[in-house]
């Protein structure tokens, strides 16, 4: 037997209050990795940024920004 489903039998025996108490305590240990996995996305995307460069040695943001200023009639 699986111990996924010896959990949710288990899960399904107790009382609805305990149920609920227990949804509540892995929503929120759910909603930690969340936050802990977005935290770790930004700060690669903090890092890699400017790191690629152009053969002129500007890097990828400074040409973006280049690009959208010229777009928009804005000063880079």
């Amino acid at each position: 037997m699986s111990t996924l489903v010896e959990i949710e039998n288990a899960v399904e025996s107790l009382p609805s209050v305990q149920q609920e108490t227990l949804l509540r305590w892995l929503q929120s240990r759910l909603a930690a990795r969340t936050v802990t996995a977005t935290g770790q996305a930004a700060a690669w995307v903090r890092d890699a940024r400017g790191s690629v460069r152009d053969v002129a040695g500007k890097s990828v943001d400074e040409l973006r920004m280049e690009y959208y200023a010229a777009k928009h009639g804005l000063k880079a």
